[in-house]
């Protein structure tokens, strides 16, 4: 048995001595860990948010379904989640909503940010808004962005000329005629754009959107432009690959094409010794024709091959001087150029898109002047990637089929100054018909005198050709 009293005051002379002691280790051990804090290395993982404007509410609807599918199969093989941002503005048949796609303990989880009201996405003040609050939600060091819908590169909006022209985007809202529907021209683009970040690369997907125009227009808003010349697939990117590509590091905009481009090359097979053509082919029969079998939906049975290139921004104006001293010294007092031998992405339909390298060749005869143009040319055009033909619905006189790709370089342009314009199939069937001469002339003055409004018209030295 113990002795209540010895060992009252064994204990008391232990907490005496005790006691302190484990104070001075407390603190000790706090100090200990203020140093570990103050130790501690700074996360200096750099961050990125990427936002994709879907605008959908027209007939891309069902594919912005499996697009976005494909989005979160891609973000489940992003390397870093934890610095990735991946925002969807999707405005489709249903409410506009903005979206999160992140990972909670390796799964892919959807979560909704913010729903709106109908809108009209295409509008300077909406697009704006909703980038910018966006982006202020999900700070990062570095943004990308990418723009997905329909497209027709430089051309006026319909509401400016009533013919079926989107520039870039189309939005019904509740309307059922695309006659109605809303589109953005590129100068609003460049005015929604103008202040909300410096993005590190704008993502086109949708057709037709890189050209010259565009991509100088656009140069302040973007390090870089990655975009097709020409036709793309509904199906657009394959986001399964490309979403990875989104938060590379370095050399991002390089990534996401060669991400772009890459299940197109991988299923591409057309054959253009075969015969036939791939819009009249037997049901079913795929064998001799490319095609893109998509991402998580995998239902594509499209003949497409697909072109993608990349636009450097900060060698636009370089690029931009050395034209203007080319169309200077060949073209003087509103003289016009022959064009029939020139790369035309749009298959001679229409004559509104055609190979700017190619121009540039044909107008000098290839010769010094041409060489050393095309260095500025290469520096703005660092990758071009394309399968050796893609589909265009304005190949065969507008039936649609492949068309080859071996004179294209990636980037197109207008040329005003064009003895060729109404060769085009368009316009050469209307000026068939007397009555519709004074029509097409008044649109081919009309597609001019719009042109001017672009800063690449002035920068590039067609304002003093007489154009």
């Amino acid at each position: 048995m113990f002795e209540t009293e010895n060992f009252k005051t064994d204990i008391m002379k232990q907490s005496n001595f005790i006691v302190p002691c484990l104070l001075a280790a407390v603190l000790l051990f706090a100090s200990c860990q203020e140093n570990e804090v103050s130790e501690e290395v700074e996360d200096t993982t750099p961050t990125r948010t990427v936002l994709a404007y879907m605008v959908a509410d027209n007939s891309l609807n069902s594919y912005a379904v499996m697009d976005l599918e494909e989005m979160e199969e891609g973000y489940a093989s992003v390397d870093d989640p934890e610095h990735s941002n991946l925002l969807v503005y999707l405005d489709d048949y249903s409410t506009p909503r903005l979206l999160q796609i992140t990972q909670e303990k390796g799964v892919v989880v959807v979560d909704t940010i913010e729903t709106y009201t109908e809108v009209n996405s295409l509008s300077v003040d909406n697009m704006k808004s909703i980038i910018s609050d966006a982006l202020e939600q999900f700070e990062a060091d570095s943004y990308g962005l990418v723009l997905w819908s329909h497209g027709d590169g430089w051309l006026p909006t319909t509401a400016e000329t009533e013919a079926v022209t989107r520039a870039f985007g189309e939005d019904l809202g509740n309307n059922s005629n695309s006659q109605n529907s809303d589109q953005m021209s590129i100068a609003d683009l460049k005015d929604a754009l103008k202040g909300i970040a410096n993005f590190e690369y704008i993502l086109f997907d949708a057709c037709e959107m890189q050209g010259v125009e565009v991509a100088y227009e656009l140069k302040d808003c973007a390090n870089y432009i990655v975009a097709s010349p020409n036709e793309v697939s509904a199906y657009g990117g394959a986001y399964d690959d490309i979403v990875p590509a989104m938060f590379t590091e370095s050399d991002a905009a390089l990534a996401v094409a060669q991400a772009y481009y890459a299940q197109y090359a991988e299923n591409y097979s057309y054959d253009a010794s075969s015969t036939g053509g791939p819009n009249n082919r037997s049901s079913g029969t795929t064998e001799g024709y490319g095609r893109y079998t998509g991402g998580t939906s995998g239902s594509s049975s499209y003949t497409y091959g697909v072109a993608v290139s990349v636009v450097d921004c900060s060698a636009l104006d370089a690029l931009a001087t050395a034209t203007k001293s080319i169309l200077n010294s060949y073209i003087t007092d509103g003289d016009s150029v022959a064009t029939s031998s020139v790369y035309n992405y749009d298959d001679n339909f229409y004559n509104f898109y055609y190979d700017l390298d190619g121009f540039i060749a044909s107008l000098t005869g290839g010769g010094d002047d041409y060489t050393s143009w095309k260095t500025y040319y290469d520096a703005a055009v660092p990758l071009f990637l394309t399968t050796e033909y893609t589909y265009s619905s304005l190949a065969n006189d507008g039936d649609g089929g492949m068309t080859s790709m071996a004179d294209a370089t990636g980037l197109s342009t207008y040329i005003p100054a064009n003895e060729n314009f109404f060769d085009a199939v368009y316009w050469s069937y209307y000026l068939q018909y007397p009555q519709y001469t004074s029509v097409i002339e008044a649109y081919y003055e009309y597609f001019n005198s719009y042109y001017q409004s672009f800063d690449w018209y002035s920068a590039a030295g067609w304002d003093v050709s007489g154009w």
